[in-house]
């Protein structure tokens, strides 16, 4: 084993044969209304584990958490968004796993591989390297605010096309230039992440919080004064059951999460690349 849980890195990594396999398993509830395009971001989000890992993704097998009352086609247009990130990291499919759930997931497993001698983990950071971010910061604020109304489709895009985006070429030239370390920026947000970056490599990280890209209208978002939930209001799993009889069947859809319950997440966002400001 030459990554195992200890440092809560991206993926394991095990070595067979001279080969570094990495391992992972990754699934999200939904970021838009557009089933194919959720697919297409829950399957980036999962490869980026490997991406972030130095490694190439090899094949993957579908994580699936559906409900049983979905309207027609959404699910096949999510498993076809996958497959289709899945072919453009040249990463075979080879099945997968169906459960029954009342609120919607999805994901993948993926199996990648890495030169031994190359891997990038969150314990690789020194004193002196440089922090690079490979995609803005703020996604998580967005989906939420389009989840609550407060933000239309036209504001959600540019972070939708970020977190499509695959980091196969940011781990390129992570690589090519010499990078130290690296980490999947997702859940935990910047900060969290990189605090579990410097304890697992024995350093402090010094971030400017003005240098950081982010989303246009992230800090106007943040730093607004949210809006109290309604006194009753029911789970967007059951809004989205409705789907099939209500008028505007197409409109959050996807919006699994209830409406106390949503949580700050930024899925596939970033990356941390260490040593070399690469030209990003």
């Amino acid at each position: 084993m030459l990554v195992g849980p200890e440092t809560a890195d991206d993926a394991g990594v095990y070595l067979l044969d001279g080969r570094a396999l990495i391992a992972t398993a990754d699934f999200i509830t939904p970021v838009c209304d557009d089933p194919r395009r959720f697919g297409r971001v829950a399957a980036a989000n999962a490869l980026s584990d490997v991406y972030a890992m130095g490694g190439a993704p090899l094949f993957a097998l579908n994580l699936c958490c559906f409900p049983e009352d979905v309207p027609d086609g959404v699910l096949a247009a999510i498993l076809e968004g996958a497959a289709a990130a899945l072919g453009e990291a040249g990463a075979a499919l080879l099945g997968g796993h169906t459960v029954r759930d009342p609120e919607l997931k999805f994901g993948l497993a993926v199996i990648g591989e890495a030169a031994p001698g190359r891997l990038l983990t969150n314990a690789g950071a020194r004193a002196g390297d440089r922090l690079v971010l490979t995609k803005p910061l703020g996604t998580g604020v967005l989906i939420n605010a389009f989840k609550i109304d407060k933000l239309d489709e036209a504001g959600l895009e540019p972070a939708l096309r970020e977190m499509e985006r695959l980091n196969a070429e940011a781990s390129r030239l992570a690589l090519a230039h010499g990078a130290a370390a690296a980490t999947d920026v997702t859940g935990f947000g910047l900060a969290g992440h990189a605090l579990g970056m410097a304890r697992a490599s024995g350093v402090g990280l010094r971030v400017e919080l003005a240098r950081l890209p982010v989303h246009e209208g992230f800090h106007r978002r943040r730093s607004s004064k949210p809006s109290p939930p309604p006194a009753i209001a029911p789970p967007r799993s059951a809004r989205w059951s409705r789907g099939r009889r209500a008028s505007r069947s197409s409109r959050r859809v996807l919006h699994s999460a209830g409406a106390g319950a949503i949580l700050p997440i930024t899925f596939c966002a970033l990356r941390i690349g260490l040593k070399d400001l690469l030209p990003l």
